[in-house]
């Protein structure tokens, strides 16, 4: 329901008004301008989600240590900002706000590793799942070839696509909030420079390009500690 302003020759309510369009006095309001602002970590996150996908494909064992110590700390990082954001809250700012997290960052890392594993039990099982499926609908023959069950899954690209569906359930799934908060801040840390930005982007390009190079060139059943000989 559209407000009527008010009558005519009646002034409206304080406040800062907008410049006409002929220009505004000196001190007059303006705009507020925009600023560059942080660096939005979304492409960082997806690149470092596809660098596990590959290393998944290469040795899937390796893989799922290092995504679950990314895990880890990323659910630490969410509990100790919490943590001090609820004591400023509480208390202010003290000078031993930062003490007080270091000391407790034992518990804290504790805590995520026990939410971790039980947030990756579903993951697991969706992981497992489609990399199941996708063995048993590329029809490649390996696991008849080298004596493991039919459907077993090795090929390099079922074993990325599970690796895939259990990062996607682990983010967006049950206990995904502080794995998203947690990553997001540690991205937002890494990417706070150019030169650490650069060094990262690139550490994950190579991943990827060395894991599709040894993929291509030798595509055989991955063990999961790393390729088979």
């Amino acid at each position: 329901i559209p407000v009527a302003g008010p009558p005519d020759g009646v002034p409206g309510p304080a406040g800062p008004q907008a410049p006409d369009a002929a220009g505004a006095e000196r001190g007059a309001w303006r705009p507020p301008s925009r600023g560059v602002g942080p660096v939005r970590p979304t492409g960082t996150l997806l690149a470092t989600g596809l660098a596990l996908v590959a290393v998944t494909a290469v040795a899937p064992g390796g893989a799922l240590v290092l995504a679950a110590v990314l895990m880890v700390v990323a659910r630490t990082v969410d509990r100790t900002a919490t943590a001090l954001w609820r004591r400023r809250q509480d208390a202010g700012h003290r000078a031993g706000d930062v003490a007080v997290a270091v000391v407790a960052l034992p518990w804290r890392l504790v805590q995520a590793a026990v939410s971790t594993l039980f947030a990756l039990v579903l993951p697991l099982l969706v992981g497992a799942s489609v990399a199941f499926i996708a063995s048993a609908g590329a029809a490649d023959g390996l696991g008849m070839r080298t004596g493991r069950i039919p459907g077993t899954p090795t090929s390099p690209w079922a074993l990325a696509a599970g690796a895939l569906a259990t990062l996607l359930m682990a983010w967006w799934g049950p206990g995904g909030g502080a794995l998203r908060r947690g990553g997001r801040a540690m991205a937002r840390s890494a990417l706070r420079y150019s030169w650490t930005r650069l060094a990262l982007w690139a550490l994950l390009a190579l991943v990827v390009v060395s894991a599709l190079i040894v993929v291509l060139q030798n595509p055989q059943p991955v063990a999961w500690l790393g390729r088979q000989r």
